[in-house]
Parts: structure tokens; sequence; C-alpha cells
């Protein structure tokens, strides 16, 4: 049983040492050229029928600064806050 269990191990680590010694050696091209010419590419271009509209509203937002004709209210409660 243990001699089973030694040999699975062994082969395991085995295995993934190899795989890293593969994966060390792999090279990447820098460039990779690809040839379309070849390939005969053919189709039809579908447009959707109808036509869109991008134009939008301008924004509407309401003042976030109160405008006040007078400040008889305020001048009172300065005074009466000098006193």
């Amino acid at each position: 049983m243990h001699y089973r269990l030694a040999l699975m191990l062994s082969l395991a680590a085995t295995t993934s040492a190899a795989a890293q010694d593969q994966a060390k050696n792999v090279k990447i091209a820098e460039r990779t050229y690809i040839d379309f010419d070849v390939v005969g590419v053919q189709g039809e271009l579908i447009k959707p029928t109808g036509s869109t509209v991008h134009e939008r509203k301008e924004a509407q937002f309401p003042p976030l600064i109160e405008l006040r004709a007078n400040f008889n209210r305020d001048m009172v409660e300065s005074i009466d806050a000098v006193k």
C-alpha cells in the first residue's frame, strides 16, 4: 500500500517537473504576419431600415439659488442682533 502511494507521488512530481521544463522552452514570435489576400470573403452589408434621431433636448434644471427682490427682513434681524 505504501509502495503504491510513494510510486504515485513520484510520478506526479516528475510529471509536473517535466511540464515546467517544457513551459520554459516555449518561444513566442515577436511579430505574427497573417495574409488575408489568400482568403476570399463574400458577404452582404445589411443596414437597419429607417433613420435615427440624434438630437436631444437641453436639460432643464431648477435654480439652486433663490433670488430675492428685497432683504428687508434680514436688515431688521441684523439691527436687532447689533443692539
